[in-house]
């Protein structure tokens, strides 16, 4: 979860998944989907999607800061898979923040591939690069640039193309 206090923006992915299947070494059922809203005061309408199917995924629900350590999320309907892993649906599904980070934005990236840069710039292009629909948390935007991190096998942090990422 993340908050841009310049907007009121809120963003952020939910990713959880339950089963194992010995034959393909994965889990059985999986739950992800990105949100977004304009928080007014401690709650407001979200709008929550699978990132390469914004258009045909779109659910509505609500988002409501419980304290500064807690909120909960509540959606009109369950995405795909959801029902097997955690139902937001139902009735609302309560997080508790773990660890605190200083995140603006999480947004996803909406090319088929794009490279980490060392600086904000095309000249510091490193070898590291992140595929369709990863997600990345960011610290920061200096114009057409955005610090972030990714949460992979390891944690990377860099600089990625904001022209690379959807829209927030």
């Amino acid at each position: 979860l993340a908050y841009d206090s310049s907007s009121g923006r809120i963003s952020g992915y939910f990713e959880d998944c339950t089963g194992w299947d010995a034959s393909t070494q994965s889990p059985q059922f999986c739950c992800s989907f990105y949100f977004t809203g304009i928080l007014e005061g401690k709650q407001c309408t979200i709008y929550s999607f699978y990132p390469s199917d914004s258009a045909a995924d779109l659910i509505t629900g609500t988002f409501e800061l419980i304290s500064n350590k807690s909120c909960k999320i509540k959606l009109q309907q369950e995405h795909g898979g959801c029902s097997n892993v955690r139902h937001f649906s139902d009735s609302a599904q309560v997080f508790n923040l773990v660890n605190a980070e200083n995140w603006t934005q999480i947004r996803f990236v909406t090319l088929q591939k794009t490279y980490f840069y060392s600086s904000p710039s095309l000249k510091n292009k490193m070898k590291t690069y992140l595929l369709k629909n990863d997600w990345v948390c960011i610290h920061k935007v200096i114009e057409d640039w955005a610090y972030c991190s990714y949460f992979g096998k390891k944690t990377t942090k860099a600089w990625i193309k904001l022209s690379d990422l959807n829209k927030n």
